[in-house]
C-alpha cells in the first residue's frame, strides 16, 4: 500500500544527502582551524598534573619547581573551585579536580595556567 506519508518520509530523511555546512571550506582549504587564529596578547596556557597512581592518598603535594618554572602564573587546586568539586551527573561522585584521594591514574589533581605555551618548561 503506497501512501504519501511513508513516501515523502522515505524520500526526505534518510535518503536525501546533508552536505556538512563547512564542507566546501574544508576541500577547498579555506577553512579556519583554532590552530589558524592568531593568539590573543596575554593568553594563558594550561596544563593537567595528573596522578601516576591508580589509588592513592594525597598527603602533600610540593609546587616550588611548578611555580619556579619560567612562565607559570597560578597552579590551581580543588580548594580553588567555587562551589562542588563535582562533575558528576547522575550520582554526584566525580570531582573535577582530586582532593584528598585518587581514585584513578591519570587523574586531574592540579592544573597550572601559564604564559607562552611551553609545555615543556612546566
Amino acid at each position: 500500500m503506497d501512501r504519501p506519508v511513508e513516501r515523502h518520509a522515505a524520500a526526505t530523511a534518510a535518503h536525501t544527502p546533508s552536505p556538512h555546512e563547512a564542507a566546501h571550506l574544508h576541500v577547498s582549504g579555506e577553512a579556519t582551524y583554532v590552530d589558524d587564529i592568531p593568539e590573543l596578547a596575554g593568553t594563558l596556557h594550561a596544563a593537567l598534573g595528573l596522578s601516576q597512581h591508580a589509588h592513592a592518598l594525597i598527603t602533600s603535594i610540593d609546587f616550588a619547581a611548578v611555580h619556579a618554572a619560567p612562565g607559570v602564573v597560578a597552579v590551581l587546586t580543588a580548594k580553588d573551585i567555587p562551589g562542588e568539586n563535582n562533575c558528576g551527573a547522575i550520582a554526584h561522585d566525580d570531582p573535577i579536580l582530586a582532593e584528598r584521594v585518587v581514585h584513578s591514574k591519570n587523574a586531574q589533581a592540579a592544573p597550572l595556567l601559564a604564559a607562552g605555551g611551553n609545555e615543556r618548561s612546566w
